[in-house]
């Protein structure tokens, strides 16, 4: 193999690495976080903690392309079609337990019951997007 496809493997191991060390302290703090709710009926750090470890980790799944990105010659620009279609719906379901912790009325926003029958998984999931989303949408020009 060449030296770069070894330097490669190397980097994307370590980063595999420190990824899956994060998403392991992450799920222990939110057995904490869950552990400390059920003790003190507070849910506002449970569901802050739920809505912010995704958006980080989408952040961090997002880095190797962004790196690679950030790496080339041009100028920067966003892709906006990326950031309104995909993002800002991902955003707004991200936000609704955020708004619910500030105590406004949730059930009246469109799809909040939708979204909270489905569980949690649609808000990781669009946290995760979301987060990805953040640097995803930076592009160059050449």
């Amino acid at each position: 193999m060449k030296r770069n496809s070894m330097k490669r493997i190397a980097m994307y191991l370590i980063y595999a690495v420190v990824m899956i060390g994060i998403i392991s302290l992450g799920f222990k703090y939110q057995n904490y976080l869950d552990n400390e709710a059920q003790q003190t009926y507070k849910i506002s750090s449970t569901l802050i903690f739920a809505v912010m470890f995704p958006l980080i980790l989408g952040i961090l799944f997002s880095v190797p392309s962004f790196y690679r990105t950030f790496r080339k010659h041009g100028t920067w620009k966003i892709d906006w079609v990326k950031l309104c279609i995909i993002g800002i719906p991902s955003l707004y379901i991200v936000l609704i337990p955020l708004f619910m912790v500030l105590g406004l009325n949730t059930i009246k926003l469109p799809f909040a019951m939708l979204l909270f029958n489905s569980g949690q998984i649609s808000f990781t999931i669009s946290g995760l997007v979301f987060g990805y989303l953040l640097l995803g949408v930076f592009e160059k020009n050449n």
